[in-house]
Protein backbone atom coordinates (compact mmCIF):
# COMPACT_ATOMS: atom_id res chain seq x y z
CA UNK A 1 0.00 0.00 0.00
CA UNK A 2 2.97 2.72 0.97
CA UNK A 3 4.78 1.73 -2.15
CA UNK A 4 1.56 2.38 -4.61
CA UNK A 5 0.97 5.37 -2.72
CA UNK A 6 4.60 6.62 -3.15
CA UNK A 7 4.96 5.68 -7.01
CA UNK A 8 1.83 7.65 -7.51
CA UNK A 9 3.32 10.75 -5.99
CA UNK A 10 6.20 10.41 -7.75
CA UNK A 11 4.73 9.90 -11.01
CA UNK A 12 2.92 13.30 -10.48
CA UNK A 13 5.53 15.00 -9.41
CA UNK A 14 8.13 13.67 -12.52
CA UNK A 15 5.24 14.35 -14.82
CA UNK A 16 5.45 18.20 -13.59
CA UNK A 17 9.02 18.60 -14.37
CA UNK A 18 11.10 21.10 -16.48
CA UNK A 19 12.41 20.47 -19.29
CA UNK A 20 15.15 22.24 -21.53
CA UNK A 21 13.99 20.58 -24.80
CA UNK A 22 11.44 17.85 -25.68
CA UNK A 23 11.13 16.18 -28.88
CA UNK A 24 7.51 14.03 -30.24
CA UNK A 25 10.02 10.35 -29.65
CA UNK A 26 9.88 7.43 -28.14
CA UNK A 27 10.79 8.36 -24.76
CA UNK A 28 14.57 6.61 -24.96
CA UNK A 29 15.20 8.64 -27.53
CA UNK A 30 15.53 5.95 -30.07
CA UNK A 31 12.69 5.46 -33.10
CA UNK A 32 11.23 7.86 -35.62
CA UNK A 33 10.92 11.38 -34.60
CA UNK A 34 7.55 12.90 -35.32
CA UNK A 35 8.75 16.09 -36.09
CA UNK A 36 5.34 17.85 -37.24
CA UNK A 37 4.21 17.08 -33.88
CA UNK A 38 7.07 18.89 -32.01
CA UNK A 39 6.50 21.64 -33.77
CA UNK A 40 2.60 21.88 -33.06
CA UNK A 41 3.91 21.14 -29.19
CA UNK A 42 6.25 23.58 -29.17
CA UNK A 43 4.00 26.05 -30.47
CA UNK A 44 1.24 25.44 -27.94
CA UNK A 45 1.26 26.56 -23.96
CA UNK A 46 1.07 23.35 -22.35
CA UNK A 47 -0.87 22.63 -19.18
CA UNK A 48 2.12 23.30 -16.62
CA UNK A 49 4.00 26.29 -18.12
CA UNK A 50 3.23 30.17 -18.13
CA UNK A 51 2.53 32.60 -21.09
CA UNK A 52 6.08 33.64 -20.71
CA UNK A 53 7.46 30.04 -21.20
CA UNK A 54 5.66 29.70 -24.26
CA UNK A 55 7.47 32.85 -25.47
CA UNK A 56 10.96 31.27 -24.43
CA UNK A 57 10.08 27.98 -26.40
CA UNK A 58 11.24 27.94 -30.21
CA UNK A 59 11.06 25.34 -32.67
CA UNK A 60 14.62 23.61 -34.30
CA UNK A 61 13.45 22.48 -37.87
CA UNK A 62 17.29 23.13 -38.64
CA UNK A 63 18.81 21.30 -35.63
CA UNK A 64 17.70 17.80 -34.69
CA UNK A 65 14.15 18.70 -35.00
CA UNK A 66 13.74 19.60 -31.18
CA UNK A 67 11.54 22.47 -29.02
CA UNK A 68 14.05 24.50 -26.42
CA UNK A 69 13.59 27.10 -24.06
CA UNK A 70 16.49 29.12 -22.88
CA UNK A 71 14.14 29.51 -19.46
CA UNK A 72 14.17 25.61 -19.35
CA UNK A 73 10.07 25.80 -18.37
CA UNK A 74 8.80 22.89 -20.89
CA UNK A 75 6.46 21.12 -19.33
CA UNK A 76 7.72 17.70 -19.95
CA UNK A 77 4.49 15.59 -18.82
CA UNK A 78 2.69 17.92 -20.72
CA UNK A 79 4.88 17.37 -23.70
CA UNK A 80 4.57 13.78 -23.35
CA UNK A 81 0.66 13.93 -23.52
CA UNK A 82 0.58 16.08 -26.28
CA UNK A 83 2.23 13.57 -28.47
CA UNK A 84 1.06 10.74 -26.93
CA UNK A 85 -2.59 11.82 -27.58
CA UNK A 86 -1.53 12.54 -31.72
CA UNK A 87 -0.44 9.00 -32.20
CA UNK A 88 3.08 9.57 -30.69
CA UNK A 89 4.86 7.20 -28.75
CA UNK A 90 5.84 9.57 -25.91
CA UNK A 91 8.45 12.58 -26.03
CA UNK A 92 12.04 12.31 -25.46
CA UNK A 93 12.96 15.51 -23.04
CA UNK A 94 16.08 16.58 -21.95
Amino acid sequence: MKVSVFLTILGSVTGALAGCNCKCQDPSGTGPQWNDLTEEACDTQLPGESGECLLTKVYHGDQHHQCSSFACCIDSGGFNQFCKDRGAPGAFCW
